[in-house]
């Protein structure tokens, strides 16, 4: 994702994992982000000295020198699931801005550990859907951004514009002005064969409209991350 110009990324992303060190070429992650996406992130396995970071037991970090040096924003995944992981990462690496993205809800209190993870820095928290946020915001008692960054789909071949040419379908419960809605009476077979008896106009509307949807989608995530960069920026002006 580019960012806005406001706010250019000074590095390239590291992004901190745990598990298997060969995780994100083996489970596909790295092949689905595309090579101009993986390849300017700078990736590195979590591995502790004592305690298991998969437990969510932290333990000591080997990271060399140049992995513990300060960075503008810190974004822990899913921190309420391995808050002593995140806890050491944010205490090594000594971010100006921590953020953490939300993924259980319904385990959510005001109290929750993952709020005082690092205190030195402030902390935003964001989710990835909007139901995910309302309900944080609302267990946590404080505000929760939401914003999904979609990866861009590029089919092989020359581009589709024919409904001999599909592949596939999305077929969902909601949403109808982005994807073809499956009766109640159908099952998706059935779903596939009546759509494909539609006039290709009204196919390739959708189509259309769920391409503008991620366009939006990632012009909302690139705006927001943005001034969560800015942000830092701030607080760096300050400490300066």
């Amino acid at each position: 994702m580019t960012l806005a110009a406001s706010a250019p990324l000074a590095a390239s992303v590291r992004v901190v994992f745990t598990g298997n060190p060969s995780g994100p070429s083996l489970n596909g992650l790295q092949n689905w982000l595309g090579p101009d996406v993986s390849g300017y992130a700078d990736w590195q396995p979590l591995t502790a000295t004592g305690g298991s970071a998969d437990a969510g037991g932290g333990g000591g970090l080997q990271l060399s020198a140049a992995w513990q040096s300060p960075a503008d924003v810190v974004m822990c995944v899913s921190a309420e699931l391995a808050p002593k992981v995140c806890s050491a990462v944010l205490g090594a690496v000594r971010p100006r801005l921590s953020l953490i993205v939300v993924h259980r809800a319904d385990t959510h209190t005001a109290t929750a550990r993952f709020l005082s993870l690092y205190p030195p820095a402030p902390l935003r928290l964001m989710a990835l859907a909007p139901h995910v946020a309302n309900l944080s915001s609302h267990k946590l008692r404080r505000p929760v951004d939401w914003s999904m960054p979609v990866a861009p789909f590029t089919p092989p071949g020359p581009a589709c514009s024919r409904k001999d040419c599909l592949q596939g379908f999305s077929i969902q419960v909601g949403g109808e002005r982005h994807v073809f809605l499956r009766r109640p009476d159908e099952d998706e077979v059935s779903a596939m064969a009546r759509i494909m008896q539609m006039p290709e106009a009204e196919v390739f509307a959708r189509r259309t409209a769920l391409c503008e949807l991620q366009r939006e989608m990632n012009a909302q995530a690139d705006g927001l991350l943005a001034a969560y960069l800015r942000q830092a920026a701030t607080s760096a002006q300050a400490e300066g």
